[in-house]
């Protein structure tokens, strides 16, 4: 199985990213060059020394680029869709916000306090359908009935890091199973 060398973050949320810089790649047992990037419309430019440059992934020549340059992409909170030339070429990961496949899509600590749904975090395979590839790792986030959709939001961002930690050696070394979404 091929290990991964070359990564790509790519995330619009500024503040789960200096937890993953801070907090997830120490932990990387081995060497990998990262880059980090965020679309056209986010402000991050840098965290922790780490420069961001803005890709949009509907522009073909940064598709094309990214399959030449890059072994894997992980998406943190990353706002754009993954067109299906890049997630057929590259392993793609997504860290999201939700206990899928309950809660896919944006804001699901919205929907989940709304509909009374089961919330979480989740690492999964991108692949052509909105949060929906098959699961690497999902856990559940203990719903309050006082949480409003920040404080359940931030609960959630804790878990996806410490999810991410546990799990972040066996995404980069392409070691991990998979499940289907039920």
């Amino acid at each position: 199985m091929k290990k991964y060398k070359k990564v790509l973050i790519i995330t619009d949320n500024h503040r789960i990213t200096e937890r993953f810089v801070g907090e997830v790649i120490p932990l990387i047992t081995r060497d990998i060059n990262f880059e980090f990037a965020c679309s056209p419309s986010s402000n991050i430019e840098q965290v922790d020394g780490f420069k961001f440059r803005k890709i949009d992934l509907r522009e073909e020549i940064v598709v094309d680029k990214l399959i030449k340059t890059k072994d894997l992409i992980i998406s943190i909170h990353c706002k754009q869709l993954f067109p299906i030339k890049l997630i057929k070429k590259i392993n793609c990961i997504n860290v999201h916000p939700g206990y899928n496949p309950v809660n896919r899509g944006w804001y699901p600590q919205v929907f989940a306090i709304i509909n009374d749904f089961d919330i979480g975090a989740t690492i999964h395979e991108i692949d052509d359908k909105l949060d929906n590839g098959n699961i690497i790792c999902r856990s559940k986030v203990q719903k309050y009935i006082y949480d409003t959709s920040d404080t359940l939001y931030n609960r959630v961002v804790e878990e996806e890091i410490k999810i991410l930690i546990e799990n972040i050696n066996s995404i980069v070394d392409n070691n991990y199973e998979t499940f289907k979404p039920e």
